[in-house]
């Protein structure tokens, strides 16, 4: 079904429309399903920066920041925390995709932190960190560390934090 329906321009283009615009639920499941088909990659950009959803956004920026598209199976496996106890947690089994396409990450990583939601910004900073070393991302890093201190979100002050001690030990 997913193939076929990207195979359709304007029918891709309708559900484009109807994934930026969705206000409630479900949307996720759909975004998700689509992001198995490689020609769904060139929508992320406008979903990162458009969806009114903010999960759909911070998933958008996460995959762009990753540059892999990810999913995932319906199933879980256990993660023992202390074996000796029988204490484990279910985490989600996901298959992930290089995207088809190079996407600039630093545009929608600088776009994303200025998200009036926290998740966004907190995926933001979580692609930040990943490519702190980026000569590219230099720059964004030290903007970061020097402007983005007003939050006042746990979250956000530890990633923070570690890009502030990440800075230090390279410097």
């Amino acid at each position: 079904l997913i193939a076929a329906v990207l195979s359709h321009e304007r029918l891709t283009a309708l559900l484009l429309q109807q994934l930026l615009q969705e206000s409630r639920g479900g949307a996720g499941t759909v975004f998700q399903a689509l992001c198995r088909d490689p020609r769904f990659d060139r929508s992320l950009t406008q979903i990162a920066s458009g969806a009114k959803l903010p999960s759909l956004r911070a998933r958008a920026v996460d995959s762009v920041s990753r540059g892999k598209a990810f999913w995932p199976l319906g199933t879980s496996r256990k993660v023992w925390i202390d074996k000796s106890l029988g204490v484990y947690r279910l985490e989600a089994d996901y298959r992930t995709r290089p995207l088809s396409i190079p996407l600039d990450g630093l545009s929608v990583l600088t776009e994303a932190l200025r998200d009036p939601s926290a998740v966004v910004r907190r995926v933001a900073l979580d692609g930040i960190i990943t490519h702190r070393d980026n000569i590219r991302f230099r720059a964004l890093v030290e903007s970061v560390l020097a402007n983005f201190h007003s939050d006042l979100r746990p979250s956000i002050h530890s990633r923070l934090a570690f890009l502030r001690t990440a800075q230090l030990k390279q410097n």
